[in-house]
């Protein structure tokens, strides 16, 4: 308060008298270190503004977690030589004799051992029984969590090649992450502006100046912005190797073009991600006002444009006669090496 009365005059008027602080090296030092992540305000900055032009977010109804039916290895599919004491058949007279007697012990021991192929092995001290083709070695279930429909459905186009568990990515397109995530500290170094000087040392964070623009364009194409984030704009956003989380809501403004039609959103982040505070009129991407219709006209002439751009899609007939059915094939498979 006594600095303040001191200095009301400079304080009410600092175009009269410029206000000169003087700072120690320790407060110096927590400034320049505190500018160095200011990207982290810049980004959280960016994703708030994709929240509040959000109007339509998701949550996900899991199904109930479940084991698959136990699937039988045979040793046949586990090569010539597996030794019969991992059989399954083996393994459990093996526990039925555990307590009793010895001479049950060598009945049930020497059951085990019997072979159920022709084929005959001497039990010498050096040689090892060995399981016939048909004997079950384990079994092995899959236990599916409550997302691995999801899951599946958002990873069709990999036609079942390298499925993974869990959600793949959809930040940016489908769901927007955590604002915690911003947060998280990385490499991010400063570039120097275009009206760098010497005497006006301008700079800027990486983020504004490499990732910014490429989140721009990211919004601004609709073939891009039906995919998720490139690396170098989610870093910023997502932890390394997070992945989504199924409770989350899920919602973009690029999910609310798809459900309404409208790409009012996603007009307005591209203009304030650019910089421009002006109401964006109601148009198409060729820039033609349109009118806004109905709902089912919005949809069914928006949601094809707001799709990612896939391979091209090849289509085959059942021959049977009472189905005839069209169904689509993966990616993988070779048209030219089907039957006519």
């Amino acid at each position: 308060e006594s600095w303040l009365g001191r200095h009301r005059k400079t304080v009410c008027n600092p175009e009269l008298v410029p206000i000169e602080m003087k700072w120690s090296k320790t407060e110096n030092d927590h400034w320049v270190e505190f500018r160095k992540h200011r990207y982290m305000l810049e980004a959280t900055a960016d994703l708030l503004l994709m929240y509040a032009n959000t109007h339509t977010f998701f949550s996900l109804e899991s199904f109930r977690p479940f084991d698959s039916t136990p699937i039988e290895v045979y040793a046949r599919e586990l090569g010539n030589d597996v030794p019969r004491r991992l059989s399954v058949n083996c393994q459990k007279n093996n526990v039925e004799v555990a307590g009793s007697n010895d001479e049950s012990f060598h009945r049930h021991e020497t059951s085990c051992i019997k072979s159920t192929s022709n084929r005959s092995f001497d039990c010498n001290e050096d040689d090892e029984e060995l399981c016939s083709p048909d004997d079950v070695v384990t079994t092995v279930t899959v236990n599916y969590k409550g997302d691995y429909v999801l899951s599946q459905l958002l990873q069709w186009f990999n036609g079942g090649i390298g499925q993974k568990s869990g959600l793949p990515d959809i930040y940016g397109c489908v769901m927007l992450p955590p604002v915690s995530g911003c947060w998280e500290e990385i490499n991010c170094g400063e570039v120097k502006c275009p009206k760098h000087t010497r005497s006006n040392p301008i700079t800027m964070t990486e983020y504004e100046a490499n990732a910014r623009p490429q989140l721009i364009e990211w919004v601004d194409d609709r073939f891009q912005r039906g995919s998720p984030w490139c690396e170098e704009v989610s870093r910023y956003f997502c932890p390394l190797g997070s992945t989504p989380n199924p409770s989350l809501p899920m919602g973009s403004p690029v999910l609310d073009y798809l459900v309404t039609g409208l790409d009012e959103n996603i007009r307005k982040v591209s203009a304030a991600l650019k910089g421009f505070d002006v109401e964006v009129p109601v148009e198409d991407e060729s820039g033609r006002s349109r009118k806004k219709g109905s709902a089912s006209d919005r949809l069914q002439s928006t949601v094809d444009e707001g799709m990612p751009a896939q391979a091209v899609a090849n289509w085959v007939q059942c021959e049977h006669p009472k189905c005839l059915k069209w169904r689509k094939l993966p990616w993988h498979v070779d048209v030219d090496l089907l039957p006519e």
